[in-house]
């Protein structure tokens, strides 16, 4: 059974409080949507007490019960609404954010293609449609932007078919921020994290699934109180920039031993250098954006080409010239 309504990729919705994203149908009657808060997915408690993804059932009860609504979108966009005013002066949003003209070109050229799914394969996809259909436009841009940034364009910077270069321009500075999870939850991620540090041979995955199972464990306890709120869970991204920014030297020790944290932090000693040509070589690999390689025999899409570019050094080399 299928949604009973056709909804929209980026459309916003509530359900008892929360703010949600709807992503895509997942098959089997099931739905994935993620939080506005934090990015994370949304799950629900099923029968069994175990965490799983709502289905079409859940999303009829909670129609039928007003647990479920659908926010509009400019109501999605109130985070946005409490940056400074901007005027309408290209060269002036141009000085302040020379990256907004990347994010109006992506964001308004994905709006032309329709309703594009916000996974990582569709939007690569539509970049590359994007970057091959504009190459002259395209050009004055360095390359592509992440799908992982142009999904966050998409969902918050300007309406779809009414973005404006005021839209794109970042708030970095501009505003004042608040962390949106409570003092628990940032308490969690900071132990968590030390534990990756001090734990050999284990991942930041690891490390992450464990927060998220203590922080289940949790909302299970709140829930049979009835008193104290639940804790969402921090998306993945959050929790690994906690950790790469407790990386010290001594951190790096503990994880990785003394022998590569001295290769990692401390001088290596003198640089290489040519005492006769042919003594050195330099070699780059760069994948070419914008140009794809065609299979004549069957007329598919072969990949991108990479460009390889080699040199040789000699006694110039020391001074710091190839």
């Amino acid at each position: 059974m299928s949604l009973p309504i056709r909804i929209s990729t980026g459309e916003l919705w509530e359900f008892r409080g929360q703010r949600l994203i709807f992503e895509r149908e997942l098959g089997d009657n099931f739905i994935y949507f993620i939080r506005e808060q934090n990015g994370g997915p949304f799950q629900i408690e099923g029968a069994l007490g175990v965490l799983g993804w709502p289905d079409t059932q859940w999303f009829l009860d909670g129609l039928r019960t007003g647990d479920l609504r659908k926010i509009a979108v400019r109501d999605g966009l109130a985070g946005r609404q409490k940056r400074p005013s901007l005027d309408d002066d290209h060269a002036a949003l141009n000085a302040l954010d020379p990256r907004a003209r990347l994010r109006l070109f992506v964001t308004r050229g994905l709006d032309a293609m329709g309703d594009i799914p916000r996974s990582d394969r569709a939007l690569t996809l539509a970049l590359s449609r994007l970057w091959s259909e504009h190459p002259e436009k395209a050009a004055a841009f360095k390359g592509k932007p992440s799908t992982r940034s142009v999904r966050r364009w998409l969902n918050g910077r300007g309406l779809p078919r009414e973005r404006a270069l005021k839209d794109m321009v970042a708030l970095n500075g501009q505003m004042e921020r608040s962390c949106r999870l409570p003092p628990t939850t940032r308490a969690l991620i900071r132990r968590w994290a030390f534990w990756y540090w001090t734990r050999t041979g284990w991942s930041i995955v690891d490390a992450y699934a464990r927060l998220a199972k203590l922080l289940d464990y949790i909302n299970r306890r709140r829930r049979r109180g009835g008193r104290l709120p639940q804790l969402d869970q921090p998306a993945y991204e959050t929790f690994r920039m906690v950790v790469r920014r407790q990386e010290t030297y001594e951190a790096y020790r503990l994880k990785h031993g003394s022998k590569r944290a001295k290769a990692r932090f401390k001088a290596s000693g003198k640089g290489l250098s040519a005492a006769r040509f042919l003594r050195l070589g330099c070699m780059d690999h760069t994948v070419l954006d914008g140009v794809v390689v065609i299979d004549t025999d069957w007329m598919l899409p072969v990949g991108r080409p990479t460009l390889t570019i080699s040199s040789t050094c000699g006694r110039a080399a020391s001074r710091g010239s190839c």
